[in-house]
C-alpha cells in the first residue's frame, strides 16, 4: 500500500494559500537592478503553475530571465509541531538573455533550460510566513540555488516580500505581494 503522503492522487490540505502575485525590486551581483514580477495559480488542489519575468540592467548589460514551473505541494501534517509548514516540488523551464550594447550594435547571449527543486514555507508567527528553495538550473551552464526569505502579512491580501538567493548571480529581492 502507498505511503498516503506519497500518493499524489488524494488531495491533501495545505497549510498557504498559492494564489497570489508579486512585484519586487531586484539587486544582482555586479551592479544589476530591475524589477522582478512573479506569480502562482492553483489549478487543481496541491497543483498549481508558477511564472516570473525578472529584467535588469547595469552599464549597457541587460539581464532578461523568464520562467514556468509547475509546483506540487502539500502540508506536512505528520508532526504536530509542523502543521503549519508546506512542502512544495517544482520542475519548469527558463530562459535567460544577457545583452550589451556596443557603439549601437547588440550582442546577445542566451539559453533555455530546466529548472527544478524543493521549496518549504512556514507559518513562524501570526503575521509571519519564512521560506526556504533549493534548486538546481541547467541555463547557462548549470547551477544550484539556494534562496531564503519571508512574507510579513500587512493583512490577509497584502504582504510585504523580501530574499536572498545564493547563486552564480546573487540576488536581493524586495516587494509586495498580493494574493487572492
Amino acid at each position: 500500500m502507498l505511503d498516503p503522503m506519497l500518493d499524489l492522487t488524494k488531495e491533501k490540505p495545505n497549510a498557504f494559500s498559492y494564489n497570489y502575485v508579486e512585484a519586487n525590486y531586484v539587486n544582482l551581483s555586479g551592479g544589476f537592478n530591475g524589477i522582478e514580477f512573479a506569480g502562482s495559480f492553483d489549478f487543481r488542489k496541491n497543483l498549481g503553475v508558477a511564472a516570473s519575468y525578472l529584467t535588469a540592467s547595469t552599464g549597457g548589460f541587460d539581464y532578461d530571465l523568464i520562467s514556468v514551473e509547475g509546483l506540487y505541494h502539500f502540508q506536512f501534517d505528520r508532526i504536530d509541531e509542523l502543521k503549519d509548514l508546506d512542502v512544495i516540488a517544482h520542475v519548469g523551464i527558463e530562459n535567460g538573455e544577457t545583452s550589451f550594447n556596443f557603439l549601437g550594435t547588440t550582442l546577445s547571449v542566451s539559453d533555455t533550460g530546466l529548472r527544478f527543486g524543493v521549496k518549504v514555507r512556514a507559518q513562524i508567527a501570526p503575521q509571519i510566513e519564512a521560506f526556504a528553495d533549493m534548486s538546481y538550473t541547467t541555463l547557462f551552464s548549470g547551477d544550484l540555488n539556494i534562496l531564503g526569505g519571508g512574507v510579513f502579512s500587512i493583512n490577509e491580501q497584502i504582504g510585504v516580500y523580501a530574499s536572498y538567493e545564493l547563486a552564480d548571480a546573487n540576488i536581493i529581492s524586495i516587494g509586495a505581494r498580493f494574493s487572492f
